[in-house]
Formats: C-alpha cells, structure tokens, sequence
C-alpha cells in the first residue's frame, strides 16, 4: 500500500529532491512550501508521516507539531523534523511538543531514506 507524507519544506530545490526520493522507496508526497497548511492538509489527507523543515521559525514549528499533537484526528501521525546543526539545541523542546524524531542537516540520501522507513514502519 502506498503510503502518504505531508511534506512541508521552503526551498523548492530540497522539497523535489525529498520527494523524488519519496516516490522512488514508494510514497505519495503532498508537499507544501511553508506550515500555513499544514494541519489542514494533515486532517484532509491523513498522511502515514509529516517531515517539517527546519527553514522556518521554531515557533511555527513548534506551534504546529502543538496543534497537530492536540488534535484527535492527527495525533498520532508521527512528525520528522529536519533541522541544521545549529538547532540541535532546540530538540528538547520540540520534543516535549510532540516531534516524534529529528533528523540534521546535512544528511545522506541514505540516512534520510533510513529514517523515513524506519517512521514508516512503526
């Protein structure tokens, strides 16, 4: 079965890039640019995983991964942050919101596809 991640990430290069390596270990990818939407299209589209990018403000990371994890509906879809090294800091934090695990930049095409299978899989 084929199985859905909302990706959300700013850079259009890094959002192709993820999701052609999403559709090539076999997931469907809605991807939108910024976590405006993002519980929107988590409660329309009931995606198996939500990968949030580090390129936005830790607030709206934080604020969104809150509302996603304090919503019935959506609680249970395990959230990825990818984030750079410089905000490694910041991972008890998004952790204590409900981040299910993180993943820092940069990372290997072989680490990221580990890690979105090893979700997955759960």
């Amino acid at each position: 079965m084929l199985k859905k991640v909302l990706l959300a990430e700013q850079d259009e290069d890094d959002r192709k890039l993820f999701a052609d390596l999403l559709k090539d270990i076999g997931c469907d990818t809605i991807q939108i640019k910024d976590f405006q939407d993002v519980v929107e299209l988590a409660l329309t589209n009931s995606p198996d995983l939500i990968i949030l990018s580090e390129n936005e403000q830790e607030e709206s990371l934080s604020k969104t991964v809150k509302t996603l994890k304090d919503n019935e509906d959506t609680r249970l879809i395990p959230i990825l942050a990818a984030l750079n090294n410089a905000q490694e800091k910041q991972k008890e934090a998004l952790a204590k919101v409900g981040v299910d695990d993180f993943i820092y930049r940069p990372f290997s095409v072989v680490a990221f596809l580990n890690k979105i299978k090893e979700m997955l899989a759960e």
